[in-house]
Parts: C-alpha cells; structure tokens; sequence
C-alpha cells in the first residue's frame, strides 16, 4: 500500500483475522492517514457510541505473519495511531515487523499500541508529537519489542488522562521483554 491518502474512518487500514489467516510481507509506506473526530470532544466523548465510536486507529495488524512494514507514514487524528493486537494466544503470531520513519501526531491516546501475543517487533526512528502517550505496551505476552532512536513529544494533557506520558503500562498486566533504547521522549 503505498501513497493512499486515507481519511474519515474509524480504521485507516487493517490487517483483521479471527483465526490464523496471514498477512506476510506486506509494506505500507508513504501514506497519509487521517481521521475527522471532534477536537472539542473529551475522552469518554471518543470511548462513547453516540454520535459514533471514535475509538479509532491508522493503522492496526491484528493478523498474524512475518516481514511486513509500516515506514514514512504520515498518522494523525487518531485515537491509537499504530497498534498490534493479536489477541490469539496460540501460534501463528505477529512476527518481524518493522515500523520506522513514521510522523505521528495529534493522538488522542497512543500513538503507537503494542498489545497480546507478538514477536520481534521493531520500532524506531519514528517522529512522534502532540501526543498523550508515545508508547503503551500491555500486555506484552511474547516479545521481544524494541523501541528505539524515536523522537517523541508528549504534551497533550486533559482532566480524563492526565499529562502526556513517554510510555504506558497498565498496572497488573505482564510486559515480558519489551526494550527501549535511545529515545528522546519529553
């Protein structure tokens, strides 16, 4: 997928599986992907169903597969811009993806979601601002996950979340070999 200009949906692309369908070497790059909620709605305006659910995100692999990449995308209005969320606990996982040289922005939660059952996902060189938080990753239940050499501004900050945050982690829940390494996050 490269060079799409994705706007106004709730999932600007998505690698969806319920079973163990794979999504192998796919590359998508230079794309801009944009969402259009309401920038006066609050949090739990976002995680309601009325008008519409705008618990949106760029770009999701939910399917398993190896060697696929995200790079020079450009993610905003999103309320996760970047995740994986293989909820599947039995193989075949996510494995070998690589998400670099993204610009990520206007998040109105993470702008980049690590979540379940992966492998040897690698993230890094990324420009990340205007953002709640850089990196959420729970659970973690595999890994390993690299975060590094991103470049990150956290400054968004609302009564519902409190201040930006570089990363996130959700009390209680396992984080098993998740990395991070040379990141400017302030």
């Amino acid at each position: 997928i490269d060079g799409c200009t994705i706007r106004f949906g709730q999932r600007g692309i998505w690698f969806k599986s319920n079973g163990s369908d794979v999504c192998n070497d796919n590359i998508i790059e230079n794309c801009t992907l944009r969402d259009n909620y309401e920038s006066t709605w609050t949090f739990t305006d976002i995680k309601s169903i009325t008008p519409k659910k705008m618990d949106g995100l760029g770009i999701i692999q939910a399917s398993p597969g190896t060697g696929n990449i995200f790079r020079y995308n450009d993610c905003s209005g999103f309320y996760h811009q970047i995740a994986w969320q293989r909820t599947q606990s039995a193989a075949p996982y996510v494995d070998g993806t690589l998400c670099y040289g993204n610009t990520i922005h206007d998040s109105r939660s993470d702008a980049i979601s690590t979540e379940e059952y992966f492998e040897n996902l690698e993230i890094f060189d990324n420009y990340i601002y205007d953002v709640h938080v850089a990196f959420a990753f729970t659970p973690v239940r595999l890994g390993p996950v690299y975060f590094y050499r991103n470049r990150c501004v956290c400054d968004k900050s609302t009564t519902e979340t409190g201040d930006g945050r570089g990363t996130q982690r959700s009390s209680g829940d396992p984080v098993d070999q998740v990395y991070i390494y040379h990141n400017t996050i302030f």
